[in-house]
C-alpha cells in the first residue's frame, strides 16, 4: 500500500505534505481490492473451487447501476454452499488441486471421526451436520434452490443421473421418498460440476448471487458510478490490470511468479518474469493532477 502511494504521490504532486494521505488510500483500496487485486485472488482461491461460467455474473459490468443497501450473506451460502470447502482440510496445493476434480466421495475422517476425543475411536459426521444445520436453518429443499437458480426442478429420481452420477441418483431414490424433500447439501455436493469449476451449477449459482450481493451493497465499491469522487472509465480499465502476482512480484525478491500466482505452474500457467509484460502494471499516469478527497 505505502508503495502505490508513494507512486501516486509522485504521479500527482499534492498542494500539501498531508494530502497524500486523505487521497491515495481510495486508489489503494480499488487497486488492492478490485477484480484486479482482492478478486484476483479471490477469483483464483475460489473460481477453481466452483463458480466457473458463473463468476462473470459477479464481476462483469462496467459500473454498478443496481446498487443495494442490502449486502445481507445469504443463509444457504454460510450454512450450505461454502460447506464443501470444509470437505478439504489443510493440504498440500498439489493435493488440494487433485480434490478440485475428484469424486462426491466424503472420506471417513469427516464421515465418523469429525472432532475425535483422543482414545474414543469416533467422532462426529461433517456430512450429517450440514444436513442439519441445513435444516435448523429452515433453508429451503434442492429443488426450490434450483427453480431459484433458473433450472427446473427435478419431478423424478431418474431425472437426477443427468445432473449426478447414476449411483448418486439411485442413492437419492433409496433415501428420500419424494424429490421434493432432497436437502440442498448432499444434493448440491453430488452435482456434476459446472464448466471451469468444481462446484454444481445450484451451489456456483448461490456462491456467485453472494458475492454479487455483497459487491452491489458495498458504497466504496471501486466501479460505483455517479459520485464525485468515483473513478473515470479510464482509471477503471487500469485498476483492472492489477493482479496477486503483480503484487508479489512489486514487494518480494522473486524474479518470476506464474499469472495465476495461487495456481502450482503448468504449461498454461508457466513461471513469467516480472520485469516483462505478461503480468501488466497499473498505470498511475492516468491519476495525474487527481482532486484530493477527504
Amino acid at each position: 500500500m505505502a508503495r502505490t502511494g508513494c507512486r501516486i504521490q509522485w504521479a500527482s504532486p499534492p498542494p500539501n505534505t498531508t494530502a497524500p494521505l486523505q487521497g491515495w488510500p481510495r486508489n489503494v483500496g480499488a487497486e488492492h481490492n478490485d477484480c484486479g487485486g482482492l478478486f484476483q485472488l479471490t477469483n483464483h482461491l475460489y473460481e477453481p473451487l466452483g463458480q466457473g461460467f458463473a463468476w462473470t455474473w459477479y464481476c462483469g459490468m462496467p459500473k454498478i447501476t443496481d446498487f443495494s443497501q442490502l449486502a445481507e450473506i445469504m443463509t444457504p451460502e454460510s450454512a450450505q454452499a461454502f460447506a464443501q470447502v470444509y470437505k478439504m482440510p489443510g493440504r498440500t496445493p498439489a493435493a488440494i488441486e487433485h480434490d478440485l476434480t475428484s469424486a462426491r466421495v466424503v472420506v471417513s475422517q469427516l464421515t465418523n471421526h469429525l472432532y475425535e476425543p483422543l482414545g474414543q475411536g469416533f467422532g462426529m459426521d461433517l456430512v450429517a451436520l450440514n444436513i442439519q444445520r441445513g435444516r435448523d436453518h429452515g433453508i429451503p429443499s434442492y429443488n426450490d434452490w434450483r427453480e431459484y437458480c433458473g433450472m427446473p426442478k427435478i419431478t423424478d429420481f431418474s431425472q437426477l443421473a443427468e445432473i449426478m452420477t447414476p449411483e448418486s441418483a439411485q442413492a437419492f431414490a433409496q433415501v428420500y421418498k419424494y424429490p421434493d424433500d432432497i436437502d440442498l447439501f448432499p444434493a448440491g455436493v453430488n452435482e456434476r460440476s459446472v464448466p471451469g469449476g468444481t462446484l454444481g451449477p445450484t451451489f456456483a449459482c448461490i456462491v456467485a448471487e453472494q458475492f454479487r450481493r455483497m459487491k452491489n451493497g458495498d458504497r466504496f465499491w471501486y466501479e460505483n458510478g455517479g459520485l464525485e469522487s468515483s473513478f473515470n472509465e479510464v482509471q477503471i480499465e487500469q485498476l483492472r490490470k492489477a493482479s496477486l502476482a503483480r503484487i508479489i512480484c512489486d514487494n518480494t525478491n522473486l524474479g518470476y511468479v506464474q499469472p495465476l500466482v495461487l495456481i502450482r505452474e503448468a504449461n498454461w500457467n508457466p513461471k513469467v518474469d516480472c520485469n516483462g509484460e505478461d503480468i501488466p502494471r497499473v498505470d498511475l499516469d492516468n491519476w495525474q493532477n487527481e482532486p484530493v478527497w477527504t
